[in-house]
């Protein structure tokens, strides 16, 4: 039986359009886990950093780690919970405004669900909940679907919905960053 994970994603967005201005978008999720000696239960870390022109975010850290259980795990669908606490740091920067640097400390609730269909295609949902303790009332929210197709080997199609959102940014900022992608996707390691 596999006792640990660890995974990396990275997503890059460049967007432009006559009569906007060019936004861009950067995001590093790293992940890891390990299962406990209970059936499905496991605990985790993550470190998530994440640039947004769009929120005006010139770095957001976030590091956090707790524990989950796999709710379900089959050949065709994986769901897992978990929750714990989280740290984040980040930097904003506008050329017309300044904010400074925060510092928040929050709970971690997260979830993820992965749904496989003949080994062609895979639905892939990713949401954390970041509540903050520091500052009561503040909710970070961040969300990644993903659908690949396969297309040849290790080669995937996808198309991929993302968001990120913040219910109290520092004023003059803006609280969310959504949009979709496509593009191809190449597959290594033993999934």
């Amino acid at each position: 039986e596999e006792r640990w994970t660890a995974g990396a994603d990275y997503s890059s967005n460049l967007t432009s359009s006559v009569g906007s201005s060019t936004s861009t978008r950067n995001d590093l999720t790293l992940s890891a886990r390990r299962l406990l000696k209970w059936k499905n239960w496991y605990y985790t870390g993550i470190g998530d950093f994440l640039q947004s022109s769009a929120q005006g975010i010139q770095m957001q850290s976030t590091f956090g780690g707790g524990i989950g259980r796999d709710i379900k795990n089959t050949g065709g669908t994986f769901l897992t919970a978990y929750g714990g606490f989280a740290w984040q740091q980040i930097n904003y920067h506008q050329d017309v405004i300044a904010a400074k640097t925060q510092h928040v400390t929050s709970g971690l609730v997260g979830t993820a669900f992965e749904l496989f269909r003949f080994d062609k295609t895979t639905l892939t949902v990713k949401a954390k909940l970041l509540p903050a303790l520091s500052e009561p009332g503040r909710l970070h929210f961040k969300l990644d679907t993903t659908y690949y197709v396969k297309l040849w080997g290790k080669l995937n199609w996808n198309v991929t919905f993302y968001d990120n959102w913040d219910n109290r940014p520092p004023p003059g900022f803006s609280g969310s960053d959504y949009g979709t992608s496509t593009g191809l996707s190449l597959t290594f390691g033993n999934r």
